[in-house]
């Protein structure tokens, strides 16, 4: 079993995409980094297995698991790999394709006046902490 404890902190720079992460497998805690690719091949494309930045890293995140072997690092070690594609349902793709299509300031302000009012205080409450943080 696989819990997600803490994603870490977003990578702005080279290397994996998260560091300092929090893991739980099976009954072992993991800290370390993780990577997020399309498909798994990319992580050989990428060349990964030969960048040293890539040695903590201990969960790799794709959509499509394309490789029959498994994901490596440097030093030979195995990373777990989570295929991510049978865990999201196709409608909220739909509707993720359908935002990203939008032309407006929002893709989403049609919908805003079909929101119930204190659902959208609620909302508006968090989005103002998250930009004061």
């Amino acid at each position: 079993m696989l819990r997600i404890l803490n994603f870490g902190k977003y990578n702005e720079n080279a290397g994996p995409d998260f560091e300092f992460a929090k893991i739980e497998l099976g009954q072992q805690t993991w800290i370390g980094n993780i990577e997020i690719h399309w498909s798994s091949s990319e992580w050989y494309q990428h060349k990964h297995q030969l960048d040293a930045r890539y040695n903590t890293t201990i969960l790799h995140f794709v959509w499509h698991h394309t490789d029959t072997q498994p994901t490596y690092r440097k030093d030979g070690t195995i990373i777990p790999t989570l295929e991510l594609q049978h865990f999201v349902h196709p409608a909220l793709l739909t509707k993720y394709q359908y935002l990203m299509e939008q032309e407006a300031w929002l893709p989403c302000e049609k919908q805003l006046p079909f929101i119930d009012p204190f659902q959208k205080i609620n909302w508006l409450d968090r989005i103002i902490v998250e930009r004061l943080e």
